[in-house]
């Protein structure tokens, strides 16, 4: 029996903890930590764990850690953890700044932990099918990968850890760091890239609430990104268009249609998603290996930081 603890009873942890108990026969949920008493106590009564105020005193009682904490905390937290000996599911961004990615890596690599980082977007099941058909030839060498993911927020008037831009990294590591890592993982590392931002908040150069990038990869294929949290106009559509053909999601995401001639197209069916949780639990149980792991957080984080660099000095940045 896997023992697992939680750092941060929020949203999130609290819904990483309900779908690992999902799988009650692998593993329980032993202990979390929150610097906030109510809510840890209100976690910890809902899964039958123990309380904490510093996730360092429950690090005896547990074999792995989720860490679901603002985004600020993750790098300090996974290096004590590592050091611990404790496995890691790791919330993305897996850090702020590529030096703590890096940092992180190695204390997983030195400590022989195993590592997965929690994104989402790539294991949908419109773009996982996406993948597997990518993967398969179904539409050739990729010219252009695209996502757009455009949504609304509080910006400035919202009260909270997510406007400052050293707590939160903004835009680019809160909700496009998804994004970027299901293009590179279909691919590779982008060569170089070019970026433009937009915000409502103006306390650093670096604050970015609404994004344009492009990345340069290998050959001529390019991909291209845009998100936002200050658009009223809602949109949210991703694709491939290779030498042979084309794949792009429809229906807000819940569908993926295959194109492989002009005007002759057809609907993907069934799509079916791809449980990270489970996986989680596999990797920790040695049945496979993580198909996220901290070296993909790592590259995630080198996109973003080199696309913020490239929106405050206006120029192309090389990886």
């Amino acid at each position: 029996m896997i023992r697992i603890g939680v750092i941060g009873a929020g949203p999130n942890g609290t819904g990483n903890a309900k779908r690992l108990a999902e799988d009650a026969k692998r593993c329980r949920i032993s202990a979390v930590a929150d610097p906030n008493p109510e809510a840890a106590k209100a976690f910890a009564d809902a899964f039958g764990a123990r309380a904490f105020g510093d996730f360092t005193a429950f690090l005896d009682e547990v074999d792995a850690v989720v860490i679901s904490s603002p985004n600020f905390l993750h790098a300090a937290q996974a290096v004590a953890c590592a050091k611990a000996g404790k496995h890691l599911f790791i919330e993305k961004p897996m850090a702020l700044s590529i030096a703590d990615a890096e940092r992180i890596a190695s204390a997983i690599d030195d400590n022989n932990v195993k590592s997965f980082v929690g994104f989402s977007v790539r294991f949908d099941p419109a773009i996982w099918k996406m993948g597997e058909l990518f993967r398969a030839g179904a539409v050739g060498t990729a010219v252009t990968l695209w996502s757009r993911r455009m949504s609304f927020s509080g910006g400035a008037a919202r009260k909270s850890w997510r406007n400052e831009y050293d707590k939160s990294g903004g835009l680019v590591t809160e909700l496009l760091a998804h994004e970027i890592d299901w293009i590179i993982n279909l691919a590779g590392m982008p060569k170089a890239v070019f970026c433009r931002k937009a915000s409502r908040v103006h306390n650093d150069p670096r604050d970015n609430e609404h994004l344009w990038l492009t990345m340069c990869f290998d050959g001529e294929t390019t991909g291209t990104i845009e998100g936002s949290a200050m658009s009223v106009v809602p949109d949210y559509y991703r694709g491939v268009v290779g030498t042979n053909g084309g794949m792009c999601t429809a229906d807000w995401g819940r569908k993926l249609m295959l194109y492989t001639a002009k005007d002759k197209h057809e609907e993907v069916a069934p799509l079916e998603g791809f449980n990270k949780h489970a996986h989680f639990l596999d990797v920790l149980e040695g049945r496979t290996a993580s198909c996220a792991d901290a070296r993909c957080g790592l590259n995630v984080v080198r996109v973003s930081e080199k696309a913020i660099e490239s929106a405050v000095s206006g120029t192309v940045v090389t990886l």
